[in-house]
């Protein structure tokens, strides 16, 4: 073949067998350069469906235009031959440069950022490779990464598109192989592949995983003496992380792999975009000297070199800890002290009194592109809406936010019967040091070019105070979130009860917000902001036991699965990706990676509080501190964020600090019961002072029946029960409708405290109705959803009153394994739970080892509460709680 001439191209060398056809160096004489070129051999050209499926792969590559892919110049055809002709690639295969012990970090980090985004884009034109392996990647001397060979490549009827983000299950092929045909490259082939099944881009997903994994190894993860080996290998093995493989790398990494070579094509990412992201985000991470690698090799020090290597390894145990602070601290995004602030304050409504909504919908929606913008802190909506009614002079405004600018202005919506609506914004952007209006100009559009507005406001107040938009708000600038009016008009109306709900706690107007938000998408199945918005309202429901059901977290995940197929680059999206994989999948560190992506572009007190949740749920309290503090510093005005900054002292036993807080918070929101919970909680565990609890439970607000509200009964029912006055406990008891205290922390049923006062006064036959009744709801709540974490320990308390000794260590041990390594505020509550269940059955040791470990856990606990709390006084003469309470300063 070497001298053959096809046309106008000479054969020059043989380059290999790729994918379907021999590839051979050439020089085409027309254009006095070289290429490839790859000939399908005459006894396959003869092949209808091999030409077919040869003819296509020239199609679907020919379409694609990415520097990290091969281009194709041309299809031809001579003297019996068919070939492509290509770019000639020269350096050396991506196999030829994986070494035993695999590439350094950031030349993997190099490679394989391309080889994710050449097949995002190719999954973007409905092209999925499906032989991705080492020997299909080129990089060139200047270190250009090229994917190669897509001579499997399959193109889907339907394109996906990045900017509509079809759903992989979309993707369908016209089938040019028989049905169960297996092809591609044995080691690389995810589990659908193998079995002949229809593959979609999630197929190619896994092979980069595969890919990843052999780059940083230097190993396959999966092996095998044979094909059939290999096969069941990926059928049905895990592979070892990369970090114990090897142990310098950062176990994001790790992570990252393991879910690209998740068995099920579901529980992988979804788009190639996502892997690239991903990696990027990583990347910049350990460039920037944030990332913490898993743990670092170290060789056993020389005895010269001993107390030197001691000093050192401490030092790098320090900056470690350090390091591994700062990974999940938000601090690199991080507002500096001197970052310009704004507020959006609410727009003025000029049109009819029902179209309130529609501006604060405009106000919303501005104060959001205003946050996406890189040097501008942006005081969140809550702080915003409390000078809706009210509005003091501006630089009282300024003082009370931190702000050096404000942004407001008027909104005009005029409905016509005969034409389109129209509607006038009139914005003023005013410097509050000097007093003066920096920019201002009127607006007038249809209603259908909303969008362009919007954008058009906050680019212009983007020039006006010299900063820029971060990327994935320029990316998005002049998005139409739907085109649909009547779908965007439910939508806002959705907002409206869904901020309602999480101002004032109400768990309706969250209903509502769903109900409006599910109509939205019936209008509009493509507008991925109320499919994303939609998500929020549904978790939100499950997350706060509204609606704790199954079909209620189905709703949360189709819709926040949809709103990422659309848009992939969704920061609503993303963080209720967050929120479902704290509240379902209880991964706290995956819920991490997807609010940093959120807090990259779109800053917001919002964010932070979800970070600060999953840092608690981690332990990392500091972090969780600092993140909270941010959300007050974005919304000074919200009482809510004042209450959760004060509940995170509260639980470190940091009162002083906690009560200003929480004072602070009953100011800013006096008919909520949070603060008022929280400071009785406080004055109990301070010190035990019971008689300062009570007064403080005396002066609550006269106008407010707050006595009657279960969060702030139950502390009042243990002031009276610290205190021996059990009649007085049991009518607090008794008020109310409700039969159980009940947070996103605890369910405690009435019947098990009414049993308790009955115990410790020698009423045993009523304690025991009371335990079975306790007993009966909880089974019946476990049945209903036994994935409540709340209802074992509580059950397991009271199968222990009943004297039922087998069933309480059952629900003992199953609490353990709900609660599972979760470190957050809930922890303090099992602890308490399960000693109860033990003080009861008789083990205390076992109780105390468990009240231990309660007061050595950030909670609601503290050791003045227990000394004076007479459900543990079958313990009192115990010596190791007796020396528990000296050690924790009672």
């Amino acid at each position: 073949m070497i001298g053959s001439r096809f046309g106008q191209f000479e054969i020059t060398a043989k380059l290999g067998e790729g994918g379907m056809g021999v590839v051979y160096e050439a020089f085409d004489s027309d254009l006095d350069r070289k290429v490839a070129v790859k000939v399908l051999p005459a006894k396959t050209a003869e092949d209808p469906n091999r030409l077919e499926r040869f003819r296509r792969e020239a199609r679907a590559v020919a379409a694609l235009n990415h520097p990290n892919i091969v281009t194709i110049h041309g299809i031809e055809s001579g003297d019996d031959k068919h070939f492509l002709v290509m770019e000639l690639v020269e350096g050396q295969s991506l196999d030829q440069m994986i070494g035993k012990e695999g590439m350094p970090l950031r030349q993997v980090f190099d490679v394989a950022i391309p080889i994710a985004d050449a097949l995002s884009a190719a999954h973007a034109k409905g092209v999925v490779h499906r032989d991705v392996k080492p020997a299909n990647v080129m990089v060139t001397p200047d270190g250009q990464v090229k994917v190669l060979d897509f001579g499997l490549a399959k193109a889907a009827v339907a394109p996906i598109s990045p900017e509509a983000g079809e759903a992989p299950a979309a993707t369908r092929t016209t089938p040019l192989t028989g049905e169960g045909v297996v092809v591609g490259t044995a080691p690389y082939m995810s589990p659908e592949q193998l079995k002949g099944l229809e593959v979609d881009q999630r197929g190619d997903i896994f092979s980069l995983g595969v890919v990843l994994f052999e780059m940083v190894t230097g190993k396959r993860p999966f092996g095998g003496e044979s094909g059939i080996a290999v096969a069941s290998s990926i059928l049905k093995d895990t592979p070892d992380s990369v970090s114990e493989v090897r142990a310098d790398l950062p176990r994001q990494l790790g992570r990252i792999i393991r879910q690209c070579l998740e068995k099920s094509p579901d529980r992988r990412f979804q788009t190639a975009r996502d892997v690239r992201n991903q990696l990027e985000s990583l990347q910049k991470e350990i460039i920037s000297g944030e990332s913490q690698a898993s743990a670092v090799r170290r060789g056993s020090p020389s005895p010269r070199w001993g107390r030197m290597a001691a000093a050192i390894l401490g030092l790098v145990a320090i900056v470690l800890t350090f390091v591994a602070w700062r990974v999940l601290t938000p601090s690199s995004q991080t507002a500096p002290a001197a970052m310009l602030k704004i507020v959006v304050l609410p727009f003025e409504n000029l049109g009819q009194p029902d179209d309130e909504y529609f501006t604060d919908g405009m106000t919303d929606e501005i104060t959001t592109r205003l946050a996406a913008m890189k040097g501008l802190a942006v005081i969140s909506r809550a702080s915003a809406m409390q000078y809706k009614d009210a509005r003091p002079p501006l630089r009282e405004i300024g003082a009370q936010l931190g702000v050096h600018y404000v942004l407001d202005g008027t909104v005009r919506w005029q409905r016509a019967n005969d034409g389109p609506s129209t509607v006038r914004v009139t914005p003023q952007l005013i410097h509050i040091a000097e007093d003066t209006q920096v920019w201002t100009e009127g607006y007038e559009a249809v209603l259908a070019n909303i969008f362009e507005v919007q954008s058009s406001i906050a680019r212009k107040v983007s020039e006006e105070l010299g900063v820029t938009l971060l990327e994935p708000a320029r990316a998005a600038g002049d998005s139409r979130a739907t085109d649909n009016l009547e779908a965007y008009d439910v939508y806002l109306r959705a907002n409206e009860y869904f901020h309602r709900g999480a101002e004032l706690g109400h768990g309706a107007d969250y209903r509502i917000a769903a109900k409006l938000y599910d109509q939205a998408v019936q209008l509009d199945p493509q507008f991925a902001l109320a499919h994303a918005r939609r998500a929020l309202a549904h978790e939100v429901l499950y997350t706060t036991y509204e609606d704790h059901t199954p079909e209620r977290l189905a709703r949360a995940r189709e819709a926040m699965e949809r709103a990422l197929e659309l848009d992939p680059d969704l920061p609503e999206g993303h963080h209720a990706k967050g929120l479902l994989h704290m509240a379902a999948d209880r991964d706290d560190e995956l819920a991490l990676e997807e609010f940093r992506l959120v807090l990259a572009a779109q800053p917001s007190a919002g964010v932070y509080s979800s970070i600060s949740a999953a840092q608690e749920n981690l332990g990392l309290w500091e972090a969780a501190q600092a993140s909270m503090q941010k959300t007050v510093e974005l919304d000074p005005l919200a009482g809510e964020y004042a209450c959760g900054a004060g509940g995170l002292r509260l639980i470190r036993r940091e009162f002083r600090e906690a009560l200003e807080l929480h004072d602070r918070a009953v100011q800013l929101i006096p008919d909520r019961w949070c603060p008022y919970y929280c400071k009785a909680t406080i004055y109990l565990n301070w010190d035990g002072d019971t008689e300062r609890a009570r007064r403080f439970f005396e002066e609550l607000p006269p106008d407010m029946p707050l006595e009657n509200q279960p969060p702030i009964n139950y502390p009042w029912f243990r002031t009276e029960m610290f205190d021996g006055n059990y009649d007085e406990a049991l009518r607090r008891l008794e008020s109310g409708d409700e039969t159980v205290f009940q947070f996103m922390y605890f369910f405690i049923p009435k019947d098990l405290l009414i049993a308790k006062i009955h115990r410790l006064t020698g009423s045993s036959d009523l304690a025991h109705k009371h335990y079975a009744a306790a007993r009966e709801m909880l089974e019946r709540k476990i049945a209903e959803d036994p994935s409540d974490e709340r209802l074992h320990g509580p059950l397991g308390i009271a199968f222990a009153g009943l004297g039922q000794r087998d069933d309480a260590i059952r629900e003992e041990a199953l609490a353990l394994e709900l609660q599972g390594k979760r470190r957050g505020q809930s922890v303090g509550w099992r602890f308490r739970e399960l000693a109860q269940i033990h003080a009861l059955l008789g083990n205390r040791d076992r109780a105390v080892e468990y009240l231990e470990r309660m007061l050595n856990s950030p909670s609601f606990f503290a050791a003045p509460a227990v000394k004076i709390d007479p459900t543990w006084q079958s313990l009192r003469d115990h010596p190791g709680f007796v020396a528990l309470l000296e050690k924790h300063g009672a």
